[in-house]
């Protein structure tokens, strides 16, 4: 981030920003040109995807008026939600052709290349100068989990592309890429990514593309990370202490002390939560637990889940569930009607389902969502998978109509 008046933006938001006010201008251009629909047009011109994400900006928006910290609370809304869901907009008023969306996608993966770089480097310095101790993969991120979750999102677009591309310069370039993240996630040792966000992404991918074939592939996966994960709990310090939640100095055990702290937040404020960003200033203040006395700073409760109902509550849960039903619902529907017609928006589509397996397996035992590069992968794969099942439903409906006028 850096210093602009007396806030800091950081360069998404920044560009967040100038893609919402082109998006506002394009509007209201629009509107001048036909008119302004009524209340009742508009609400009728909104997809079901349109009107879950209305609901989830407006319930983020009234959390902020239940939130202690105000100002806590509003840039979070900003950062977390309105920026975000500019990328959710810009494709619905202004839907990308099918050369940009591939060079929106070529670019996403080079910022993984970059990341990569730039983590293997980082690396390489903090491995030579402490030998001996405990070394990650951070790379521009804060935590090496933070680069693990960024790059378990790009991973399954690459293994769609590098299975179904009919492009031999498509697949090399996204294999050699995908490639250079895997061993990134290794360097990670996230478990959560290595053992859950991963896994997950990569056998949808190949479930989907390969139907039959693919779960068998995906089964002698799954046994391969099996004889993987026993040599890294027996040897491996960070995976060793993994299943043990009675040890104090078990990450296992904090997870599960924070859970429970967490139940007893929500037990106190079981219908609206503590509002946006509050968590870290109620967990530390009132609900921590005397035995997770050594971490104290935890912005989120670790489960996506229990994120949206400690952020936007109980309805805040049920909102975030629809919209996941919402994607699962028309990208299945619409990876199967393009598997004949359209294999290049199908690639597309299964990547970005990868992407959302791993936000939910992961998020299982971590924040996949209010993260600022997260939220907006979560907007741009929620309006590219409505733009994909559009495109994919005329399809259709023109091939009935011409199979009729036969």
């Amino acid at each position: 981030p850096r210093p602009l008046f007396d806030r800091l933006f950081g360069m998404l938001e920044v560009t967040s920003l100038l893609v919402l006010a082109a998006c506002v201008i394009h509007i209201a251009m629009r509107w001048r040109e036909h008119g302004i629909p009524s209340p009742r047009q508009f609400w009728n011109s909104l997809t079901t995807l349109d009107k879950a994400v209305i609901a989830f900006i407006g319930l983020a928006t009234l959390a902020v008026s239940w939130s202690d910290l105000k100002g806590v609370a509003l840039t979070d809304l900003r950062q977390m939600v309105l920026e975000p869901a500019a990328v959710y907009l810009l494709i619905r008023t202004a839907p990308p052709t099918r050369s940009e969306r591939w060079m929106a996608l070529h670019l996403w993966i080079i910022t993984g290349v970059i990341v990569v770089t730039v983590g293997f480097y980082q690396f390489s310095i903090d491995w030579m100068n402490s030998p001996g101790m405990f070394t990650c993969l951070r790379s521009v991120f804060g935590t090496c989990n933070n680069a693990a979750l960024y790059l378990i999102r790009l991973i399954p677009v690459c293994a769609a592309v590098v299975l179904m591309s009919t492009s031999a310069r498509m697949r090399w370039g996204y294999g050699v890429a995908g490639s250079l993240m895997l061993l990134a996630i290794g360097l990670t040792l996230s478990r959560g990514g290595i053992l859950f966000g991963l896994p997950a992404a990569l056998a949808l991918v190949l479930i989907v593309w390969g139907g039959r074939r693919g779960l068998l592939i995906t089964l002698a996966g799954l046994v391969l990370e099996i004889a993987v994960i026993i040599p890294l709990v027996l040897f491996v310090p960070r995976f060793a202490n993994m299943f043990d939640t009675s040890s104090g100095s078990s990450s296992s055990f904090f997870r599960t002390q924070l859970w429970q702290s967490t139940f007893r937040l929500l037990r106190d404020h079981p219908l609206s939560g503590v509002g946006m960003d509050q968590f870290l200033y109620q967990y530390r203040g009132f609900y921590i637990l005397p035995d997770a006395w050594q971490q104290p700073n935890l912005s989120q409760p670790h489960n996506f889940i229990l994120n949206y109902w400690v952020r936007m509550g109980i309805i805040g849960v049920g909102i975030g569930l629809w919209l996941q039903g919402l994607f699962w619902r028309m990208s299945v529907r619409a990876q199967s009607l393009l598997k004949e017609s359209d294999p290049q928006n199908r690639m597309l589509l299964i990547g970005l389902m990868g992407g959302m397996a791993a936000m939910v397996a992961h998020g299982m035992v971590d924040e996949t969502h209010f993260v600022i590069d997260l939220a907006t992968i979560y907007f741009f794969s929620l309006g590219m998978a409505q733009l994909i099942a559009q495109e994919a439903a005329d399809g259709k409906a023109h091939s009935g109509q011409d199979a009729a006028a036969g």
